[in-house]
């Protein structure tokens, strides 16, 4: 008897305010070829091409993160890092700071391969922009020029106005891949901290890693 496949979490990327009974996912769909045969992610596949062929019911549960949440003043400015389909939650969560009022700034940082193909959200954001509900939008289209560039290159080139935040009582949030993009961004807070926080190696790690994340938990992260 084979072993029942493990369930796949998704970050909810929308607001139930904004959506009541509706729950929106941002998936990318994995398809690839093994010898010579096609293959690909088996959740994501079959919600882009079996999941309304039958009516049978799917088996949908909720697992609440009591962690990655919005700031319970409405007036603390965020900044978000979110890449590729690691813009999930930050969709949700400026649905909810459109929905909640207040006057906290949102700044998001997204990036994907090119922005002819990879802008998820576009329009909505494009939105949010011209309405100012969100104050900042920096991206990093890793293809479109010669050098590659990464969201962990934009954080630190604005790192003095991220270190204004900070001390400002931001939060930060990143989603998205933990084996690279997330150490990538975490050495650039660091660095950050060095360079507009006057502060040595030893101090700026303490700053980020003990006081943001663990006693302050104002550094929070969805990281798969």
């Amino acid at each position: 008897m084979s072993d029942r496949l493990k369930p796949r979490l998704y970050s909810i990327a929308s607001s139930h305010d904004a959506h009541p009974g509706f729950v929106e996912l941002t998936v990318g769909i994995v398809r690839f070829e093994y010898n010579n045969r096609p293959r690909g992610g088996l959740c994501t596949v079959f919600m882009a091409d079996e999941i309304d062929t039958s009516g049978a019911p799917i088996g949908v549960f909720m697992s609440p993160t009591k962690s990655f949440i919005l700031p319970e003043d409405k007036d603390t400015d965020i900044i978000m890092v979110g890449p590729g389909t690691g813009i999930a939650p930050f969709r949700a969560f400026m649905e909810q700071r459109v929905f909640d009022g207040g006057k906290g700034r949102n700044w998001l940082f997204f990036g994907d391969q090119s922005a002819k193909t990879e802008f998820y959200y576009k329009e909505t954001i494009e939105d949010w922009m011209d309405s100012g509900d969100l104050y900042k939008f920096t991206t990093a289209w890793s293809r479109d020029q010669e050098e590659k560039i990464y969201v962990q290159h934009r954080l630190k080139e604005h790192g003095a106005e991220i270190w204004e935040w900070f001390e400002n009582g931001a939060y930060f949030y990143i989603c998205g891949d933990k084996t690279y993009m997330a150490k990538d961004v975490h050495r650039a807070l660091i660095a950050i901290a060095e360079d507009h926080g006057g502060m040595s190696n030893e101090d700026a790690t303490h700053f980020i890693e003990k006081t943001m994340m663990r006693e302050q938990k104002r550094y929070l992260r969805d990281v798969y």
